[in-house]
């Protein structure tokens, strides 16, 4: 039997199982040289700057931090005919707007410059994976999950993804109806697209025994990636990877040592990073009207 068992995903991971908090992340750290070099460039001495390099922070509550978001699959299409079956290995997601000058697909954070609404819209168009995501701002995310009445199919916004999706694809739907013919239907026959707020949350803890009253701590569970920190989903999987890169060190110190201690020590630091960069992107979307 293995001493440690690495938790990658918070669906498999079941972390009441083990009394592990998975807590909403709403504090922002801004950092204080920030507010010192702004009291230096007003004239009110020098001083100020001294310390300006510290790394001192000023937290700064959020309750509720999110961003309201909408994920939508389409169906793929398949070179060989238009089964569109996921499963066909010669499928293709839609074909991406291509700018005649750049060459280049329209980046994420364009729609937000055409429309006030918009935060940034991503595409994750892997060969029959075709899923589209779309960030709004702080006031129109909170009104559109006001609106929560009616059918999950309901309550998508449909009129902004369409507009989202003629933006960001090459060929434009017409009508919402030609839009929603080519969004995929999940296992219950309904059009596969959700409508959510994101929150950033984190495991109270990134490593527990399986049998905590007997010592030494293994067998245990590793939490990693998405089962110790929650992604801003625009992130994809990537919170996966960097967090096993970030802490591989770690991993083969704890793996030498027995050192649970100093393990805990070494990712909370990481966790603290990850957390901030994560809550401080959700908050711009915030100051977003």
């Amino acid at each position: 039997m293995s001493r440690w068992v690495l938790a990658t995903d918070a669906a498999v991971c079941r972390r009441e199982s083990f009394g592990i908090d998975y807590a909403p992340q709403e504090t922002v750290n801004i950092p204080t040289r920030l507010d010192q070099r702004r009291e230096r460039g007003r004239g009110r001495g020098s001083s100020a700057g001294a310390n300006a390099a510290d790394g001192s922070t000023t937290p700064v509550a959020v309750p509720g931090l999110h961003q309201t978001t909408v994920i939508v699959k389409f169906r793929p299409r398949s070179l060989a005919n238009a089964s569109g079956d996921p499963s066909d290995h010669r499928a293709q997601c839609p074909e991406l707007y291509i700018d005649p000058d750049t060459k280049l697909e329209r980046p994420p954070w364009y729609p937000g410059f055409v429309y006030r609404e918009l935060g940034m819209v991503f595409k994750r168009f892997f060969f029959s994976y075709c899923e589209l995501q779309i960030l709004f701002s702080h006031l129109e995310g909170e009104r559109l999950l006001r609106q929560g009445n009616g059918s999950l199919t309901d309550r998508i916004p449909w009129q902004w993804v369409l507009k989202a999706a003629n933006l960001v694809l090459a060929r434009p739907f017409s009508s919402i109806a030609e839009l929603q013919a080519a969004v995929q239907r999940n296992a219950r026959g309904e059009l596969d697209a959700v409508l959510f707020a994101v929150r950033i949350r984190r495991a109270s803890d990134a490593i527990v025994s399986v049998f905590p009253d007997r010592e030494p701590a293994w067998p245990a569970v590793l939490l990693v990636g998405d089962a110790v920190v929650s992604a801003h989903y625009r992130l994809g999987v990537g919170v996966n990877k960097a967090f096993t890169w970030a802490v591989s060190s770690a991993y083969r110190e704890l793996l030498d040592s027995r050192n649970v201690t100093r393990y805990r020590q070494q990712v909370s630091r990481h966790l603290d990073s990850v957390v901030q960069y994560q809550v401080c992107t959700l908050s711009i979307s915030w100051s977003r009207f």
